[in-house]
């Protein structure tokens, strides 16, 4: 969070974190978990408008964490999805 706060603010967008005090531990590459979480959170501040909110939501669902970066940005458009999300 702090590493996007200035270009959030830049911008004037709505940063949201919700992190559950009670979260497990998650068992992994500390850099490679950065690294993705770093990219996501970049993605969302570059192509989210003045103004656009931006929420990171962990949470647990069917025994697995789950990270969600939600924004208002452009999207992402559906012939890229398939390269990206399978």
């Amino acid at each position: 969070e702090d590493l996007v706060r200035p270009k959030v603010l830049e911008k004037s967008q709505i940063w949201r974190t919700i992190v559950p005090a009670d979260l497990p531990k998650v068992y992994g590459d500390p850099d490679r978990l950065t690294q993705i979480l770093t990219n996501l959170v970049s993605n969302a501040y570059k192509y989210t408008p003045i103004g656009g909110r931006i929420t990171v939501q962990a949470y647990v669902r069917e025994g697995m964490m789950r990270v969600a970066v939600v924004d208002t940005g452009i999207g992402i458009a559906p012939e890229n999805q398939k390269k990206i999300f399978y």
